[in-house]
């Protein structure tokens, strides 16, 4: 399983803290930049996240690195962009293997594999 973070439009200690906090289950978490990324922004986060980490582990292609499931953590703007990317990565084939949301309230959140709010 890998776990893709994508953070609100807040300072990146916020999200280091985040991840400290659950040390070492996230240690290996892909982590998109909130700072440098429009994390509200579907598109973006998967652009950002195929061109950084999906690449390199072989998840969008038949490799036999894919890994068994990728779970997505999105924070308040994240909440937005991380849903999104995780239906278009469920589109592609890639399992979903849960969905999370911090701070989204008022986001819709749907999709065919677990949320949780």
């Amino acid at each position: 399983m890998k776990v893709a973070i994508i953070p609100g439009i807040h300072p990146p200690q916020i999200t280091h803290s985040f991840i400290q906090s659950f040390n070492p289950l996230l240690n290996q978490a892909w982590v998109v930049p909130g700072d440098d990324v429009p994390v509200y922004s579907p598109q973006h986060v998967f652009t950002f996240l195929n061109q950084h980490y999906f690449q390199a582990n072989g998840v969008l292609s038949d490799n036999g690195n894919t890994p068994q499931s990728l779970v997505f953590i999105g924070f308040s703007a994240g909440v937005v962009g991380s849903i999104g990317t995780a239906r278009q990565c469920r589109s592609l084939g890639i399992t979903v293997g849960a969905r999370l949301a911090f701070d989204g309230w008022g986001v819709p959140l749907d999709g065919d594999f677990p949320i949780y709010r």
